[in-house]
């Protein structure tokens, strides 16, 4: 995990620092959100996908 930054620093979450993180499974169930790795935060709502 990433180091916290002071909370006066604003990130931008430049592109390449987003990934999918995935939160939760349950059979063929998915729940990922989108993360930014620069700053350590969730940028959008958790989202469930099933097959």
């Amino acid at each position: 995990m990433s180091t916290p930054r002071p909370f006066e620093t604003i990130c931008e979450h430049p592109k390449e620092m987003r990934r999918i993180r995935l939160i939760a499974t349950c059979a063929t169930c998915e729940t990922t959100v989108v993360h930014c790795r620069q700053c350590g935060t969730d940028i959008t709502e958790p989202k469930t996908d099933c097959i």
